[in-house]
């Protein structure tokens, strides 16, 4: 049953992904970089760090808690699968998003802190029935190039995405949550990632995939693809929360009633 929803998750993943042409493995950490990395903020983050009422931000929150609460237990499931270079700079950021095995500072735990601060269910799936589809796409995309060997380019090039241009991405959710008068302790889990991430971005391009693309020349375009494919997601994940409220509307499902 998973495996026929994936087939049809893939055909419509790939169907808006295109490689680039003339692109080669060696110059695929310096497009991992450009693709991805820092530039001039997004108009949705413009909006999280300068409009965002506080019940939008919540709701933001809400819409991320599926993804953010096991931030990073998908890419564990490629550690086994690729070797050298490539494995222990995985390993590395892996170790970095667990807190560098320090009880309470994993990343997972630091947005339970967030949830619990703005006087939400920190439970994991406590929103399930309310947050937009393409939501639940971000972790599912996450699942299935983590859990099957073809995909391992994949999940590696997902991790890429998710860490190059993080630090900037978190540096505005945190001025927007400090503008509204989020505390500190709220502010944790962003914070950290500004932090973090900007180490993780050289990481994730060169000696992750660029090793991994050194090593297994004929997997370089599934890197691109999982990069590719996180962003699109991404960004059709930021409409689906920001236009709503361009019409005055929220991006939670109503839950119907007895």
């Amino acid at each position: 049953m998973r495996g026929g929803l994936e087939a049809v998750f893939e055909r419509d993943l790939l169907a808006g992904v295109q490689v680039p042409e003339g692109l080669t493995p060696d110059k695929v950490p310096m497009y991992l970089m450009d693709l991805c990395g820092p530039s001039s903020p997004t108009a949705f983050l413009k909006f999280m760090q300068k409009t965002a009422t506080l019940e939008q931000f919540k709701e933001l929150v809400i819409t991320r808690s599926i993804d953010a609460l096991h931030e990073g237990d998908a890419h564990p499931w490629a550690i086994p699968r690729v070797s050298g270079r490539a494995k222990s700079a995985l390993i590395e950021i892996q170790a970095d998003e667990y807190g560098g095995g320090m009880p309470g500072r994993s990343h997972g735990e630091l947005y339970v802190i967030l949830m619990s601060e703005l006087d939400l269910d920190p439970a994991y799936g406590a929103y399930i029935e309310q947050i937009p589809a393409v939501a639940l796409a971000l972790q599912n995309l996450r699942s299935m190039f983590g859990l099957q060997q073809r995909w391992r380019g994949g999940i590696l090039g997902n991790l890429a995405a998710t860490e190059i241009g993080s630090s900037l991405i978190n540096r505005h959710f945190s001025e927007g949550l400090a503008r509204l008068g989020g505390s500190k302790r709220a502010r944790w889990f962003y914070d950290e990632h500004i932090l973090a991430d900007a180490v993780h971005e050289q990481l994730a391009a060169h000696d992750m995939c660029g090793a991994f693309v050194a090593d297994y020349p004929a997997e370089w375009d599934r890197v691109v693809i999982g990069a590719l494919a996180t962003l699109n997601l991404r960004a059709l994940f930021a409409s689906s929360v920001v236009d709503p409220w361009a019409a005055g509307g929220t991006s939670l499902r109503e839950l119907a009633t007895v």
